[in-house]
């Protein structure tokens, strides 16, 4: 029977890669990574150099066929912490 793993454990980080996060006026932000990530899911987490995360809620990958350059993940997130008013 299979072992779920520990949910006190974060897994290994992925890599490094090019993004961009934007709060947004209900206090959600919206978070576009470079397609390398992909794949990325709900509840998966991302975050930035100056120690921020963000776990996401939902995400799209943008791909143009015939066209990789402007692909890109799309997400919508949460701040871990979230901010407080």
């Amino acid at each position: 029977m299979p072992v779920p793993p520990n949910p006190n454990q974060k897994p290994a980080p992925r890599g490094t890669w090019p993004g961009s996060v934007l709060e947004q006026p209900d206090g959600s932000w919206t978070v576009w990574l470079d397609p390398q990530a992909w794949p990325v899911k709900d509840g998966d987490t991302v975050s930035d150099d100056a120690g921020r995360s963000w776990t996401l809620t939902t995400t799209r990958l943008h791909a143009v066929p015939g066209c990789p350059d402007v692909d890109y993940v799309q997400a919508a997130a949460t701040l871990n912490p979230p901010e407080v008013p």
